[in-house]
């Protein structure tokens, strides 16, 4: 955080938050909240494209997600 405040440079400061949306969603995804994890993940990616780990936990999400509805069913 004290990162993205800091930095003066507007491609710094997107990285940078791309990066604490992607904590975000990573401590949602921990206590099995997949769908906000989902939505951070895809937030981080809008600030940050090139942060290759969001697309890969997007992908877990949607899986998560989809075996929660399966078992439920």
């Amino acid at each position: 955080l004290d990162s993205f405040f800091k930095n003066d440079n507007l491609f710094k400061k997107h990285k940078s938050l791309g990066i604490l949306l992607y904590s975000f969603g990573m401590a949602h995804f921990e206590i099995s909240r997949y769908k906000v994890a989902l939505n951070y993940f895809k937030n981080s990616l809008k600030n940050n494209p090139l942060l290759i780990r969001s697309y890969i936990f997007i992908i877990l999400s949607y899986v998560r997600i989809f075996l929660k509805n399966i078992k439920v069913s």
